[in-house]
């Protein structure tokens, strides 16, 4: 990485500046990354910036008043640029940039037909490989109900062991009528891969092929007097029929897809993103981000960060708009995939509705968070009136103590910033100087202890602390922050 002071003059910052594509950081005088982004050619893309400052957006212009120095890192290509930038951002998560907070991985289904014997394993990454992967499921639980479906419908394995068909006794799941127990020689490898074949056609979508298949060995079975199994055939093909009734199917073309749309209130904005796995709608996630980026820059630094962190990539992502860079997102999404993506812009026609069933979702979804956030600042405004607060309790800190009898004692705290809960700054306290009950004393410990690293961190003090208990649990916080001249 190469890191330079910004120049005063642009002839002489483009003649520092290599003619190749890259990613580049702008840092503050701490050094502070404020900005990441990629180029084509990192000269003329960081000039730019000081070209003419008065044809930015306020974003930018504030960012540049920041800046006092510039690094970047020379790559062999534009998209290898995309790539590194994306993880730097998700790394760094820039003050600048558009970051998406949430980084929950919906979970899928594995089949691993690589194996001699297939099993159904539940994953949060999509790997490269010969395994088929279905998904996402949004509901963790109606993708455990689908499994339990599944295994009582098509009984595959759900062990882990080597199979080779000279274990001594079958688990539990066989008497259960869960599993087919190739692992003691029950059925065969053909067998069994039958089960495989009607398990994948399901989870395909591919439904009418397989009840069809399903009536035909029926019809064999019955004909061979063999009446347990038809009757077994039976109650799958019904289960199945039922399963699929319950599922909408908006297409009947099969496809994967992905919907994008969005709306914005001012600098709020919400990403609503739906799921169409073989026709079907399986569910949908949003985001909520705040920025001034454009509409087309947002969604490109979404498509980006979205998809470099290992979701499912379906071959069209449909979208309500073009973005930027696009053509180059394409071709980085067809090489992460392995196969055709395309991104496309529908005018009119059925994908038209889809992007507009998008849109009004986070039209209501961004109503709904501007109504929290206006419920949030009035309940805020009251606390303010009922304690008598110099201003709203911005941030609130609350503590409580637990113990067994004296033992295992441990204080926790949870923390509310502008009326929303934080969890990723709870804490838990385990008390180091009290032994025995004495739970004023443990108060004492933990509020001593949280106010202390506040100032040796020079952090922020809370507006409003919460005691969880009487006067004496009171009185032993207010000893702490006397104690520390708070």
């Amino acid at each position: 990485m190469i890191e330079q002071t910004i120049p005063s003059d642009v002839k002489t910052l483009r003649g520092s500046l290599p003619d190749e594509p890259g990613v580049y950081m702008m840092r503050d005088a701490r050094k502070e990354v404020l900005y990441i982004g990629k180029a084509k050619s990192l000269r003329s893309r960081v000039t730019s910036y000081f070209q003419d400052s008065a044809a930015h957006a306020h974003k930018v212009r504030s960012m540049l008043s920041q800046a006092e120095s510039i690094s970047y890192i020379v790559t062999e290509s534009e998209t290898e640029a995309l790539i590194l930038e994306s993880n730097l951002v998700k790394r760094r998560k820039p003050r600048y940039n558009v970051v998406l907070r949430d980084d929950k991985h919906f979970p899928y289904l594995r089949l691993s037909v690589e194996e001699e014997y297939p099993k159904l394993t539940v994953v949060r990454r999509i790997s490269r490989g010969k395994s088929l992967y279905y998904g996402p499921y949004v509901s963790a639980k109606a993708m455990r109900k689908t499994l339990r479906f599944l295994y009582k419908v098509f009984p595959i394995r759900q062990c882990r062991i080597k199979i080779d068909g000279k274990a001594e006794r079958p688990c539990l799941d066989y008497h259960m009528d869960l599993c087919s127990a190739p692992c003691i020689g029950a059925i065969g490898k053909e067998e069994y891969g039958k089960i495989v074949r009607d398990l994948s056609l399901f989870l395909q979508g591919r439904n009418t092929e397989l009840v069809t298949h399903l009536r035909e060995k029926m019809e064999r079975a019955s004909e061979g007097l063999r009446f347990e199994e038809a009757a077994r055939i039976r109650d799958q093909i019904e289960a199945i029929e039922k399963v699929v009734e319950r599922q909408k199917i908006i297409s009947t073309g099969m496809e994967d897809q992905d919907i994008i749309a969005t709306q914005r209130i001012g600098p709020l904005c919400n990403v609503q993103l739906f799921f169409v796995r073989q026709g079907r709608v399986l569910g949908n996630k949003e985001f909520t981000i705040e920025t001034e980026d454009d509409d087309e820059e947002l969604l490109a630094a979404f498509l980006q960060q979205y998809y470099s962190d290992d979701n499912y990539i379906p071959r069209e992502i449909v979208m309500e708009r073009s973005v930027a860079g696009q053509e180059l997102l394409q071709r980085w999404l067809t090489e992460k995939k392995g196969s055709s993506v395309g991104i496309t812009v529908p005018q009119r026609g059925m994908k038209n509705k889809w992007i507009a069933m998008a849109r009004r979702n986070a039209q209501l979804s961004l109503q709904r968070n501007v109504n929290r956030q206006q419920w949030r600042e009035e309940a805020l405004g009251e606390a303010q009136q009922v304690l008598g607060l110099s201003g709203p309790p911005s941030r609130i800190e609350a503590f409580d103590i637990s113990n067994i009898h004296g033992e295992a004692a441990v204080g926790s705290m949870v923390v509310f910033a502008g009326g929303e809960a934080k969890k990723s700054e709870y804490r838990k306290f385990r008390i180091k100087t009290v032994v025995g009950i004495d739970d004023y004393a443990m108060m004492y410990e933990v509020v001593h202890r949280r106010l202390k690293r506040l100032q040796r961190e020079e952090l922020k003090l809370p507006d409003l602390m919460l005691i969880d208990g009487g006067k004496g649990h009171l009185n032993a916080a207010l000893k702490a922050m006397a104690d520390l001249s708070v």
